[in-house]
C-alpha cells in the first residue's frame, strides 16, 4: 500500500501536493536513517518512486465505493496466473493459512505489484520499501527519536503541533490491543442498565419509522418494498457491549515494554483473525470496543452496532429532554439504519450477501433522488474547496434519512418533558441537540485532509444540510422561503 493517505497525493500536480510530496520523502529519509539505512536519501526516493506507481495502479476513492468492483473470488492457480512473481504459497504458509480460493478486491492493482516486483531494481527498491513500512507502522510505538520523526509528517499533513498526552496514548493504546478488556470497567463506570433499555426503544422506535416510510414511497414497487422490509427485519442491534466478552488469555503482557506490549498484541489479532479462516461467520463478534465514540452499519453483516463510547453527552443522557436525545442519539441511530439502504448498502440483502434485489425501474427512481443530494453537497465549499459529492454520498444520505427518521419517532413519543415559556421547544431541541453532537474544531491542515479522503462531509455541511431539506426545521424556527436554510428544491429519498 501506500505511506500517504491516497492515491492524489502523489499525482496531483497542485502546489500543495508537491510541497507534501517533498515532505514525505524527506521524512521517509529521516526515519530509515534512524535504523541504519546506507544513503537514506536515495532509498527514500526509491521508496516515493515506488509508491508513485502502486499509486497510479489503484483504485480511486470514489469508486472503492462500489461493493461489486471490490468482489473479485478467484482460485489460487488463477492469482498464480495473473500475479506470477509474488511467492503467494510461501505468504499463506507464512500465515499459516490454507485455502483454495481468496477475494481479490483489485485484480489490476496485484498484476501491477506483480509486474513491479518482478522489475529492475527489486533487490534495493522493495527492501527498502519494505523497511520503511515496517518502521512507519512501528514508530509511535518506539523510542522519543522516532516519535518526534512521525510528528514531523503529521505537522506537515495534519497541522498537528504536538504528541498527545502520554496517558491518552497508553489508553488508546490499551484500547486497540485488548478493547474489550478495557471496556468491563468503563462500562461499570458510565452505563446502567436503564440506559441499555432507553436507547434500545429509541432504535425500535425509529426502525417502526423506516417501515412507515417504505409503506409510503410512491417510487418503490411493492417487490422491492417487500424485500427491504424483510430486510429491516432482520437488521440486528448490537447496544453497549457484546453479550460474550472476548477473551485474551493467549496475550501476554509484560513489564518489559511498550514496543513489546503493542507486538504481543499484534501477533495475537493476526492469530484471531487467522483461526477465522474456514468457519462459519461469528455474528456475535464486534467490529468496535465499547468504549469508542463512534458507531457503525456493517452491510455484510446487516447489523447495527451502538457502543456504550458514544451513548454518553453530548449524544445521549438518561437526564436529556427527549427532543436532546433524539436529536444525538436518535441521528445517529437513523444515520447507521439508512446505511442498510444508501447507494452502498443498499446492494446487500437481509442475510448481508452482496445481491441485487432492487427492480431496474426504483433502481432508477433512487439514483435520482440520490443525485439531488450529491449535486447539493458538490455547491458546499470549505477553505477553497468544494465537497465531493460523490464520495460523501452514503454519509450524506444517511445523514438526510437518519435526521428524519429521528424526527418522526420523536413525532409519536408521549411528550412526558416540558418546556417553560422562553425555553427551546421540544422541536427546536431536537435540531439543537443534533447540531451540538456534531460541534467541534480541526486544524485547517487536517480540514483539508478530510475533504480529500474523508467520506464523511465536514461537520457545518452534516448539521446545515439535512435540516435545510426538512420542513420541520423551517417551522421550528420560523424560517421562510427564500432563507439560507429552506432549500428550493428540497431532497428527500427515504
Amino acid at each position: 500500500g501506500l505511506g500517504m493517505p491516497e492515491r492524489e497525493y502523489y499525482l496531483k500536480d497542485d502546489a500543495r501536493s508537491k510541497q507534501l510530496r517533498a515532505d514525505y520523502e524527506a521524512h521517509v529519509a529521516r526515519a530509515l536513517a534512524l535504523v541504519g539505512t546506507k544513503n537514506p536519501k536515495a532509498a527514500a526516493h526509491q521508496v516515493m518512486e515506488l509508491e508513485t506507481e502502486l499509486a497510479r495502479a489503484s483504485m480511486t476513492k470514489e469508486e472503492r465505493r462500489e461493493p461489486a468492483k471490490l468482489y473479485h473470488p478467484t482460485t489460487l492457480a488463477a492469482l498464480n496466473a495473473f500475479a506470477p512473481s509474488m511467492p503467494w504459497a510461501d505468504y499463506l504458509q507464512a500465515l499459516g493459512l490454507q485455502v483454495d480460493s481468496v477475494n481479490v478486491t483489485h485484480p489490476a492493482y496485484l498484476k501491477a505489484v506483480s509486474e513491479l516486483f518482478a522489475g529492475a531494481g527489486k533487490s534495493t527498491g522493495w527492501v527498502n520499501y519494505l523497511e520503511w513500512h515496517l518502521v512507519r507502522a512501528t514508530s509511535d510505538d518506539l523510542s522519543t527519536k522516532f516519535v518526534n520523526e512521525g510528528l514531523s509528517w503529521k505537522k506537515a499533513l495534519r497541522g498537528i503541533a504536538k504528541s498527545p498526552d502520554r496517558w491518552k496514548v497508553c489508553v488508546r493504546a490499551a484500547d486497540e490491543a485488548m478493547g474489550e478488556q478495557l471496556a468491563k470497567p468503563y462500562v461499570e463506570r458510565t452505563l446502567g442498565t436503564s440506559g441499555k433499555a432507553s436507547t434500545l426503544a429509541m432504535i425500535q422506535a425509529i426502525e417502526a419509522e423506516m417501515e412507515n416510510s417504505l409503506n409510503g414511497l410512491v417510487w418503490m414497487d411493492d417487490a422491492t418494498r417487500s424485500k427491504a422490509k424483510d430486510k429491516l427485519h432482520a437488521i440486528a442491534n448490537k447496544i453497549a457491549f457484546p453479550d460474550m466478552w472476548r477473551d485474551y488469555s493467549a496475550l501476554v503482557v509484560t513489564r518489559s515494554g511498550h514496543f513489546a506490549n503493542q507486538s504481543a498484541a499484534a501477533k495475537f489479532e493476526l492469530r484471531r483473525q487467522m483461526t477465522k479462516v474456514g468457519k462459519p461467520l461469528d455474528r456475535k463478534e464486534w467490529l468496535m470496543t465499547p468504549p469508542t465514540v463512534n458507531a457503525y452499519y456493517e452491510a455484510s453483516m446487516n447489523e447495527m452496532v451502538f457502543p456504550a463510547g458514544i451513548l454518553q453527552a453530548p449524544f445521549y443522557s438518561n437526564t436529556a429532554h427527549a427532543g436532546t436525545n433524539f436529536g444525538g442519539i436518535g441521528m445517529v441511530m437513523g444515520h447507521e439504519l439508512t446505511h442498510g439502504f444508501d447507494d452502498e448498502g443498499r446492494q446487500f440483502d437481509a442475510k448481508g450477501n452482496l445481491s441485487d434485489w432492487w427492480s431496474p425501474k426504483v433502481s432508477e427512481a433512487f439514483g435520482e433522488r440520490a443525485k439531488c443530494v450529491k449535486d447539493q453537497y458538490d455547491g458546499y465549499e470549505l477553505l477553497g474547496e468544494h465537497v465531493n459529492g460523490t464520495l460523501t454520498m452514503g454519509e450524506n444520505l444517511a445523514d438526510l434519512g437518519g435526521l428524519r427518521l429521528a424526527y418522526q419517532a420523536l413525532a409519536h413519543q408521549a411528550h412526558g418533558d416540558t418546556s417553560a415559556a422562553g425555553e427551546a421547544t421540544r422541536e427546536q431541541r431536537f435540531f439543537l441537540g443534533n447540531a451540538q453532537a456534531w460541534c467541534g474544531v480541526q486544524r485547517e491542515a487536517n480540514a483539508r485532509l478530510r475533504l480529500a479522503t474523508d467520506p464523511h462531509s465536514p461537520p457545518a455541511f452534516r448539521v446545515n444540510g439535512p435540516a435545510s431539506n426538512m420542513s420541520e426545521f423551517a417551522a421550528a424556527f420560523s424560517c421562510k422561503p427564500g432563507d439560507k436554510m429552506v432549500r428550493q428544491n428540497a431532497c428527500r429519498v427515504w
